[in-house]
């Protein structure tokens, strides 16, 4: 299929039930596709096809493989390829739970859906699929301890519910993810957590998205969204530096909040304003870079417009130029600022 896409070849390819999709993309889509598939096998692979581990030849001919036989007999080799992410726990014999990985898989797959569509669409026939059969894992719902209130769960059904340890829990109390009622009987400490904040947890749990996706979310760089962070505009969930974390993670919720929050205050303006990519980049050897210009923004020296409303993340913002230009105009390069420099 590639060597048809890239090298002109004209293999029969029917024999191998690849999806539709996958046939009509482009060689560049097809390749995001094969990396997204393989890459996600491997510890810590993202959707650019990167993961955590030496780059050898065998590495690359196995997740080629993996990408392969998940394209193949579509959908079924990709229900074969999902269920070689599933993992059974430790401690938990029964029933077998989602791997963080395949959770990735489907956040990434919705992210990213323009660039690999094939995979979303993977998703939804599987979804489909077990909506029309009959259910045949039941994941058993978690019952207070006896004796205990119907609204409180005790620190050990909570472990066991969200399949954790007793540090990690510590953390979350800490944090304020987890509401605890705290009561001490004799020597011993006994918590109590709210079902509210626990409920609160998982939903939180499932918006949160890695570097990558949040900056394809902004439409800026991932050195853009990291300087964002450090200047205060976004603060992740996980980071090294917030938790010690050795990943990033955002609340998708809170970037679509700080997007709003722009939107709500970007005013219409009938001139063409330039977009905030384009300002960044035109003025970019005079200092100018996303902090500053948001910086700018907030402290009222630049009116924040909208440039288009159907465009994605920082791209439907703009500002005008003439103010921009009036700002930097003043600003002499370094031939005008010499003597006998062209005035």
């Amino acid at each position: 299929m590639l060597s048809n896409k890239y090298g002109g070849t004209n293999f029969n390819l029917q024999q191998y039930g690849f999806p539709s999709c996958i046939l009509n993309a482009t060689f560049k889509e097809a390749i995001e596709t094969v990396s997204l598939l393989g890459s996600f096998l491997e510890k810590g692979g993202d959707f650019d096809g990167r993961s955590y581990h030496y780059v050898k030849e065998e590495n690359i001919v196995r997740q080629v493989a993996a990408a392969a036989e998940a394209l193949t007999n579509w959908p079924n080799g990709f229900f074969r390829y999902m269920g070689r992410l599933l993992v059974s726990p430790e401690n938990y014999s029964q029933p077998k739970f989602f791997a963080n990985n395949l959770v990735y898989l489907y956040q990434a797959s919705s992210v990213y859906r323009s660039r690999a569509p094939v995979v979303f669409e993977g998703f939804e026939a599987y979804f489909h699929l077990l909506a029309d059969a009959p259910t045949t894992i039941k994941v058993p719902k978690l019952q207070p301890s006896p004796g205990r209130h119907k609204w409180l769960v005790s620190a050990s059904d909570t472990r066991k519910w969200l399949r954790t340890n007793h540090r990690n829990i510590d953390r979350l109390i800490n944090e304020g993810h987890l509401k605890a009622i705290v009561s001490r009987r004799g020597s011993k400490i006994h918590r109590l957590i709210t079902h509210e904040s626990i409920n609160s947890y998982l939903d939180l749990k499932k918006r949160l998205i890695g570097a990558g996706a949040a900056a394809h979310m902004l439409s800026v760089s991932l050195h853009t969204l990291k300087t964002l962070v450090k200047a205060g505009f976004i603060t992740p969930f996980h980071s090294p530096d917030l938790d010690g974390s050795h990943c990033w993670r955002f609340d998708q919720k809170v970037l679509e909040g700080f997007l709003h929050e722009l939107e709500e205050h970007a005013a219409e303006f009938k001139l063409g304003p330039v977009q905030l990519i384009a300002a960044v980049k035109k003025y970019n050897k005079q200092g100018l870079s996303y902090v500053k210009l948001l910086s700018m923004i907030r402290e009222g020296e630049v009116e924040l417009l909208m440039y288009s409303r159907t465009e994605r993340g920082f791209l439907k913002f703009g500002v005008d130029p003439e103010a921009l230009n009036k700002l930097f105009s003043d600003e002499e390069s370094p031939e005008q600022a010499k003597p006998g420099g062209v005035a």
